[in-house]
């Protein structure tokens, strides 16, 4: 029998390894970890002594101080999601990220469409639908949207009726200038004002020799931007005056006349 002074403590006394609990914990560190890499005993965790909140940790930064998922590299879109979520989360006016991929895909059922506007006079859906398919005759389908402001949408389904809307102009109904502009990106019309229109510039005066596509494009790039010129003036069938069609701004003075070679022309809109 042992006597007192050679009795063991009651903390030097190694752990009870039939201890049912301990055993089904060593089984599941042995599942997650491995079994070579499960330690003989597994140390106590030292309490917390502080009585304040945990930091608040995202996902990504809970595995990196994990010793055995230290430097895990996630797919970039799973490793910023957490952070993207928590900022948006925390924001009063999210926002929402548009990708070039998502840009290129909603824009492209638009690139055959026209902007359109009576200028001076409101008229119903229906009576303008009508009118235009009168007017402009197209050959494929030709859809209208309707949006604020008496703004309208033209969408083409074939590039020949978009072209000869956009090019032949100008267009009037009940006697009132009908706006037409390329579609562009971002418009809104509870925003934009009538600022650009197309118009069919003409040069009374100018030379015959001055019949040249290249320089009457030339020409209208100064006035506005140049769209096309008209084919009886490119082939100089008609000397009377030469015609081109510019898209102009309104919120800038219109080019009244130009020089060439030391002469003045003037211009007409």
């Amino acid at each position: 029998m042992l006597s007192a002074a050679e009795t063991p403590e009651a903390s030097d006394r190694p752990p009870d390894v039939h201890d049912p609990q301990r055993a089904r914990r060593d089984e599941l560190m042995e599942q997650l970890l491995g079994k070579d890499s499960l330690p003989n005993v597994v140390p106590e965790m030292p309490q917390p002594t502080s009585t304040a909140a945990p930091a608040t940790v995202n996902y990504k930064a809970s595995l990196n101080n994990n010793p055995h998922f230290k430097n895990l590299d996630l797919p970039e879109e799973i490793a910023s999601e957490d952070e993207e979520s928590d900022e948006l989360a925390n924001s009063d006016c999210p926002r929402i990220k548009i990708t070039k991929e998502d840009k290129e895909r909603i824009r492209r059922p638009l690139r055959r469409t026209l902007i359109i506007k009576l200028l001076g006079r409101t008229v119903g859906y229906g009576y303008l639908s009508r009118r235009l398919r009168t007017l402009w005759k197209p050959e494929a389908h030709m859809e209208l949207i309707d949006l604020d402001q008496d703004y309208y949408l033209a969408r083409f389904e074939s590039q020949n009726d978009y072209d000869a809307v956009r090019f032949v102009g100008p267009w009037m109904i009940l006697d009132h200038y009908l706006l037409v502009q390329e579609w562009r990106p971002k418009f809104n019309p509870l925003t934009d004002s009538v600022e650009k229109i197309l118009v069919w510039v003409r040069l009374p005066t100018i030379s015959i020799e001055y019949f040249d596509e290249v320089i009457l494009m030339r020409i209208g790039n100064n006035i506005g931007r140049a769209i096309k010129v008209d084919i009886t003036t490119g082939l100089a069938t008609r000397g009377k005056f030469a015609r081109i069609y510019v898209e102009i701004d309104l919120s800038k003075p219109l080019l009244a006349k130009f020089e060439a070679e030391e002469e003045c022309y003037p211009v007409e809109y």
